[in-house]
This record gives structure tokens, sequence and C-alpha cells, in this order.
């Protein structure tokens, strides 16, 4: 009897593993799905892409057929040809450039500081500055046209670099103050206790604890 009562346990101890093969199974059954839907988003997201450049491969009279071809039948670097011999293409590639790189600076600048000091410091109207923030977010951008274009009118500014600019940080501006916002909340204040602990000033703070902290959100960001 003795002998009989120690091989049961035995034999319930080996029939034990079923389970992991199964835990294993959901574990790849789990990661095969999310690996799908990581290639459908991809596809989908991508496919836009890949037309506008098949697009621009095709002749005129390709492009203009109904139905439509997925590869170029005869491949052509003519649209690029035609786009870079355009009198005004240089011209519209300044005026694109000197539009983005402005706003996105401006706006990054701008928005990294305000993001600061409501994330760090403590103020008189800090929340209206947060509620007024997060209102101009949740108004639609069609509101804000005439408002914007009558602006730009009053200060001589449009058909104007400088206004398409001032109107893009319109936009920009509280989306960025609102995003940075969270990074740096997510970076512990005791970082700036230990650094200031140390001797830094506020700027060294600054530059060297939050600012490399909060790259990836400034990178996010623009």
């Amino acid at each position: 009897m003795t002998v009989s009562t120690g091989a049961e346990p035995r034999r319930r101890r080996a029939a034990a593993p079923p389970p992991r093969r199964a835990g294993a199974g959901r574990k790849r059954s789990k990661k095969a799905l999310w690996n799908t839907l990581g290639i459908l988003v991809f596809v989908v997201m991508g496919f836009p892409v890949y037309w506008m450049v098949n697009t621009a491969l095709k002749k005129q009279d390709e492009w203009q057929n109904y139905t439509p071809h997925f590869v170029p039948e005869h491949p052509t670097l003519q649209n690029f040809t035609h786009a870079f011999q355009a009198d005004n293409f240089l011209i519209s590639l300044r005026n694109s450039f000197v539009i983005t790189l402005g706003a996105v600076l401006i706006s990054l600048v701008v928005g990294f500081f305000g993001a600061l000091a409501i994330a760090r410091f403590s103020f008189a109207g800090k929340k209206a500055v947060i509620f007024t923030v997060l209102l101009v977010q949740m108004v639609p951008l069609v509101v804000l046209v005439i408002p914007v274009t009558q602006t730009m009118q009053d200060l001589n500014l449009n058909d104007t670099l400088t206004g398409i600019v001032i109107t893009y940080l319109v936009f920009t501006v509280p989306y960025t103050v609102w995003t940075l916002r969270g990074f740096i909340s997510n970076v512990p204040r005791e970082l700036d206790e230990a650094a200031l602990v140390d001797g830094c000033s506020r700027w060294q703070t600054f530059t060297r604890i939050i600012l490399p902290l909060t790259g990836p959100g400034l990178v996010a960001t623009s």
C-alpha cells in the first residue's frame, strides 16, 4: 500500500506539461494575430504612398485610363522632368521649405517652453491656460478660418510667407503644448531637484536633464 500510494502522485505530476503546451500555443496564436494586424496596418498606411509613386511613373494616357494598373506598363520619368522644368517649381519648393521649417521650429520652441511652464511651475491662472489650450484644440478648424483670415488681412499679411507661418502656428502651438506637457510631466521632479542640489542652475537643469529626456517627444511632436 505504501508503494502504490507513492506512485499515484508521481503519475499526476507527469501529466502537468500539457497545460504549458496549450499556453505556448496561445502565445504563438496571439503573436501571429498581432503580426497579421501589423502587416495589415502597414499595407493600409503604405498603399497611398505606393499608389502616388506608381502614378508618377506612368505616362499620361496610362494614369488617365479608368482601368487601374498596380504596376506601370511603361515606367517613365517624364512627369518628374516636366515638374522640374516648370517655371514656378523652384519657387514653390523654396516657399514650402521656408513655411515648413519656420512653422515647425517656432512651434517647437514656443510650445516646449509653454509646456515646461505648465508642467513644472505654479503660477496664477495656470488652470485657465490649460483649459484654453485644450479648448483651442476642441474648436473645429473651419470655425477659425474666417477670424484668422480677417486678422491676416488687417495686418497686411495676406499672400505672404509670414502670414502662412503665423496661420500654421495658430493651430500647431496648442497641440505642441498639450503633447509636450505629457512628456515633461513624465520626467521625475526628483531629477530636477538632484541637479539643483549638485549645483546646476535652472538653465543647466533644463539643458542637461529635461531636454535630453524629452528628445523622443520633440521628434514625435515635430
